[in-house]
């Protein structure tokens, strides 16, 4: 059942041995798990960033608010090993833990089954990136929701910080902010004494913190004109897209991967251009109008609240995507945090042991109690597959290739040029050696990449491989190359051809989960006979 965890002796154990075994899987996970190039780009902004201002400098082409990177920099201060990143990482996702064991009104199998699920324990936890504080902030709204008209300030200002983990968190924070908006407004419309002196001027202090808190966040998402990724605004309608956009919801709520070492962001269910033709993307939208219908009709009936929050939430974020962005699995997640919270408070709010309305016939209440566990089972499955996945296989070959580069040159790298091409994959290799690697593209030295459209132009084989010699000739270094793909292997062979060049394959790094692979070349001018 959905049901509200009831205050007893043996319910604390129960929280400290949730958030203990949460923690175990999780020290086990990310010690097995490989940081890739999104993970580690955060990692380099914050490391890389000499004081604040020069910290939202180097945001400008990140499209994401400063929140997480903030908390990255102080750690940077303390320490530059990159592993620090997942240590933060899982403690915050190991507070969500704690605040969904000791005061989520879930029963405690449901609690197991959330806490451990695909994106909280998975994509939320062990992969390290913004998304988790978003959750902690967004679960801290469903405990001070109950006394929320006594801590308008403090909510105020949690959803400020909401708006500036990720966009979704800002759009999440939007929906909450309307509705307690015109929660107040109605409020003090029906009864003139709730709107005393104080009650209103918390409420203007922290809607006015909100209003700069928000916009400041959007201000540093919005990309400059030379950004060099990033889809153009969609403003005409496209069926395809228009399906695709509902899918989100599916992979959000169903994120069952496929089966196999590249399952990351796959979905076991869908092919990739849904169509009306295809019976699966049929089924897979008819039960997405059913979830979302059903969660309406449940959320409407125990807090309008929560409807409010749901409806503008999910509405947002689909129009977000259908215009903007329609991003990936870890991007569609926050559809299902959004669902659990909107759940969350609506159980909160009926103050009920039954939290399902007693005017639908038992059978509705069975198959609802039915669909949410197995919901949750699913997400479970998941997760565990995930987990033992990336437990035993690379997730990225950034780690080994680094590790490769140590024990080949010098731990301090002065004897030799490393290049990496493309940047947007090989500047991993930089955040793990913790020094500037040389990228032809913008022909300059660098470590987390600047997305804009010089630094991703695509350049050709022969003009990389002449751009990196000539910079080698200058600084009077060994040439070491790095490629995100594999050299053709007529190019191999430049000195017989006639090219003043000399390339030697040393090692190829394949296999990973994620598809981040390297090959690494040596490189230098033909030595011609005399």
């Amino acid at each position: 059942m959905i049901q509200a965890g009831f205050r007893r002796p043996e319910d604390k154990l129960f929280s400290i041995l949730l958030v203990l075994f949460f923690l175990i899987f999780g020290i086990i996970g990310i010690a097995n798990h490989e940081m890739w190039r999104d993970e580690l780009q955060a990692w380099m902004i914050a490391r890389d960033s000499y004081s604040l201002t020069d910290l939202v400098r180097n945001l400008r082409y990140e499209s994401h608010p400063g929140l997480w990177h903030l908390l990255l920099y102080f750690c940077t201060k303390l320490s530059r090993n990159p592993s620090t990143i997942q240590w933060l990482h899982l403690a915050i996702s190991s507070l969500s833990v704690l605040m969904i064991a000791r005061h989520s009104p879930f029963s405690k199998l449901q609690k197991i089954l959330i806490s451990f699920g695909y994106f909280i324990f998975y994509e939320y936890s062990i992969i390290s990136r913004n998304y988790s504080i978003a959750v902690l902030l967004i679960f801290l709204l469903c405990i001070l929701y109950s006394q929320r008209s006594r801590n308008l300030l403090v909510n105020f200002i949690i959803l400020g910080l909401l708006a500036n983990t990720n966009i979704y968190g800002w759009i999440i924070s939007i929906a909450f902010i309307i509705t307690y908006f015109l929660e107040f407004i109605s409020k003090g419309i029906k009864a003139e004494s709730y709107l005393d002196t104080r009650k209103i001027v918390f409420f203007l202090s922290g809607l006015g913190f909100y209003i700069f808190a928000a916009t400041s966040s959007l201000m540093l998402m919005l990309p400059p004109p030379d950004r060099g990724r990033g889809g153009e605004f969609i403003a005409h309608l496209e069926l395809e897209r228009m399906l695709r956009t509902i899918l989100i919801i599916w992979k959000g709520y169903i994120p069952i991967p496929k089966q196999s070492l590249h399952f990351w962001s796959t979905n076991f269910f869908l092919v990739n251009r849904p169509s009306l033709t295809d019976p699966n993307t049929v089924i897979a939208t008819t039960i997405v109008f059913l979830i979302l219908l059903s969660t309406a009709v449940f959320l409407f009936n125990k807090s309008r609240n929560a409807f409010s929050i749901y409806t503008l939430g999910t509405f947002l974020i689909l129009v977000f995507s259908y215009t903007k962005f329609q991003g990936y699995l870890r991007h569609h997640g926050n559809l299902f945090i959004l669902f659990l919270a909107c759940v969350w408070i609506a159980l909160v709010e009926t103050k009920k042991p039954d939290r399902f309305s007693q005017k639908p016939p038992k059978i509705v209440l069975r198959l609802a109690n039915f669909s949410f566990m197995l919901l949750l089972s699913t997400h479970l499955l998941s997760s565990a597959w995930s987990y033992y996945v990336d437990l035993f296989n690379p997730f990225t070959m950034s780690q080994e290739t680094a590790e490769y580069l140590k024990n080949q040159l010098n731990s301090d790298f002065s004897d030799s040029l490393i290049a990496g091409y493309r940047n947007s994959q090989t500047s991993t290799l930089s955040g793990l050696l913790d020094t500037q690697i040389y990228y032809p593209q913008n022909e300059d030295y660098a470590s987390f990449v600047v997305w804009n459209k010089k630094n991703l132009r695509v350049m050709e084989d022969l003009d990389i491989i002449g751009n990196v010699l000539n910079e080698c000739s200058e600084v009077d270094k060994n040439c070491i190359l790095v490629l995100s793909y594999k050299l053709d292997s007529t190019l191999l062979q430049l000195c017989e051809n006639g090219d003043n060049a000399y390339i030697k394959h040393l090692k190829s790094f394949e296999g990973s989960i994620s598809r981040e692979e390297f090959y690494i070349y040596e490189l230098s001018h033909c030595k011609l006979d005399s």
